[in-house]
């Protein structure tokens, strides 16, 4: 198994996906994990609510992060494409701050 699919492995757990909706407060999330170069990857959280039986997309929060030779995180980061106020940047952080725990328990 390559470390890519680790990563997609470890970030499809349902365990960290029902704790991640419930941390964000919506129906249900999805984890994109796109490799960037050797070892550094980007991480898409995207924001569902269901409304009338159809998944709606509200909105996307972007990570980074590189692991170190050995396998584990050698930085995970925010990717902001826009301003956001800093009650938003806090959210975004503490959620960002689930996933990065979450990946060092299990890296």
């Amino acid at each position: 198994m390559t470390t890519y699919e680790k990563l997609k492995q470890l970030l499809n757990d349902t365990n960290l996906l029902q704790t991640l909706a419930d941390h964000i407060n919506c129906d249900k999330v999805r984890l994109n994990l796109y490799e960037e170069d050797n070892q550094c990857y980007l991480l898409e959280l995207r924001v569902i609510q269901i409304i009338d039986d159809r998944e709606v997309l509200i909105y996307i929060e972007s990570f980074a992060f590189q692991l170190t030779d050995r396998g584990s995180l050698l930085f995970f980061d925010i990717r902001f494409s826009e301003f956001v106020s800093p009650s938003q940047a806090l959210e975004t952080a503490k959620t960002g701050q689930i996933i990065e725990n979450y990946l060092n328990s299990f890296l």
